[in-house]
């Protein structure tokens, strides 16, 4: 079953993988480098490194796309980093929940 810590589950229980968002992503040229952050059940930001090529209208077009692909009961916003955060361990988690929302609940 893998890590479900790499999953986002919204509040109808709809269950978002990893590879829903890197499959998303890798067909953008100008985002560099992706992680999804679930703060709180019904609240995602998807950090966002990007490149010079990056505009406001695919920010617009990224962030429409994702809150209709998630749903209305989850808030999704938008961060632009300049870099992600690594793990202890020295790796870059894409998909990151808070470990008080679980899976099954």
């Amino acid at each position: 079953m893998g890590r479900d810590s790499d999953s986002v589950i919204t509040p109808s229980g709809k269950i978002l993988i990893v590879e829903n968002f890197v499959a998303y992503f890798e067909w953008i040229p100008e985002v560099d480098e992706i992680q999804v952050y679930q703060s709180n059940k019904d609240r995602v930001q998807i950090r966002l490194v990007v490149n010079n090529s990056f505009s406001t209208k695919l920010h617009n077009d990224i962030l429409e796309y994702w809150q209709k692909y998630i749903g209305d009961d989850v808030k999704v916003d938008i961060a632009l980093v300049s870099e992600l955060p690594i793990t202890a361990i020295g790796k870059r988690r894409t998909v990151l929940r808070n470990p008080d929302i679980e899976i099954n609940a």
